[in-house]
């Protein structure tokens, strides 16, 4: 999520009041406007500061890829007459102009910005033209969000289908949060006669609708063993329920494990695949996500002699659905003298994508 926090340069304060009747003057920008305010733009949140005259002082912004953007202002202006609010905030492209009405109990500030201001430079982040409400900040705790869950995935079985199907394919849904929007990579593999694939919104026993278009429609449909789609998501991509909302809104519904990824095919058009997509690739503190087909490619050359074809075991353990912490742990660091490969972390979440595409988990 965007947040952004500005360094607080020399300001030079302006502020005007209407007063009128000595019983009905406003209180003071300064004890209305002060402190941390929160806000959201297309590209994530951001917090807007004012210091104790309510002035603006600075706007901080959180990427979606986790990274800040920092927008230093000096030289702001606010105006309180009444409930309406007028800040100023001046660029060298002009002045931008933020014209609100703060709420009846001074923790809502709801108006519309004149012009579209960039937050931190060459970061891509943009507070748009247009509608714009601020919350004041009232969590006192303070304490920094690290655990910013960047990556999706999803391990697609029939099993998991609302009802469930008997198929031998199987696959791999990977999302990667970017200064661009969402990376994706959808896997399949033995897929025969495959339409379309979808993320749909719901929880895992029910069938929710689509907001997200992955790959087709193919009327024909098309045998796939492989890479099914990828490519990036924006804000554009999001339809039905979340049609005309920012891409943050799809990452909220990620993050609380209710949207799926089902994969539809000529002989089960509701769904043949599907799988809910979880936080985190499963691999500890993940450095990445992990890439299925090349995952294949090292089991076959590194772990098939001892784990077997489809990795329920032989001379070593089941390492079906296998994390890359458990691959560490249980193999490669194993007491009793495994022959230890090469492997860099990336390979072993490599190892670990392939090893879930078999559903089931390690014996």
């Amino acid at each position: 999520m965007l947040s952004t926090r500005l360094v607080v340069g020399a300001v030079t304060l302006v502020t005007a009041f209407l007063v009128g009747c000595p019983t009905t003057v406003p209180p003071p920008a300064a004890a209305v406007l002060e402190g941390e305010w929160d806000g959201e733009t297309a590209n994530g949140e951001f917090d807007v500061f004012f210091n104790s005259s309510g002035v603006v002082t600075s706007i901080v912004g959180e990427r979606q890829d986790c990274e800040q953007a920092t927008l230093n202002i000096s030289n702001a202006t606010t105006t309180l007459e009444g409930s309406a609010v007028t800040i100023t905030i001046p660029t060298a492209t002009g002045d931008v102009i933020y014209e609100a009405t703060l709420s009846d109990d001074g923790n809502t500030l709801t108006g519309t910005v004149n012009r579209s201001i960039e937050i931190g430079a060459d970061l891509e982040l943009v507070l748009e033209q247009g509608e714009l409400t601020l919350v004041r900040d009232t969590d006192d705790d303070d304490d920094d969000d690290d655990d910013c869950l960047r990556d999706f995935t999803a391990t697609l079985t029939g099993a998991s289908e609302v009802p469930p199907v008997e198929t031998t394919a199987t696959g791999e849904a990977h999302f990667t949060v970017t200064a661009d929007g969402v990376d994706f990579v959808v896997t399949v593999n033995g897929g025969v006669g495959v339409t379309e694939a979808h993320i749909h919104i719901g929880g895992p026993d029910v069938n929710g609708p689509i907001v997200v278009f992955l790959f087709g429609p193919v009327e024909a449909g098309m045998d796939v063993d492989g890479t099914l789609a990828e490519g990036t998501l924006t804000a554009d991509d999001l339809v039905n329920d979340l049609e005309g909302m920012n891409l943050s809104d799809l990452l909220d519904e990620l993050e609380d494990g209710n949207a799926y990824v089902n994969v539809h095919t000529l002989a089960n058009p509701a769904g043949e695949i599907r799988g809910q997509i979880e936080t985190g690739t499963g691999g500890g503190d993940g450095g990445g996500t992990g890439d299925a087909e090349n995952g294949a490619t090292l089991y076959a050359a590194n772990c098939m002699v001892c784990h077997g074809v489809d990795a329920t075991g032989g001379i070593g353990p089941n390492i079906q659905g296998a994390t890359a912490d458990e691959i560490t742990e249980r193999v490669i660091n194993a007491q009793g003298g495994h022959i230890t490969f090469p492997l860099t972390e990336q390979e072993i979440l490599d190892i670990e994508a392939y090893l879930g595409s078999f559903g089931g988990g390690p014996g």
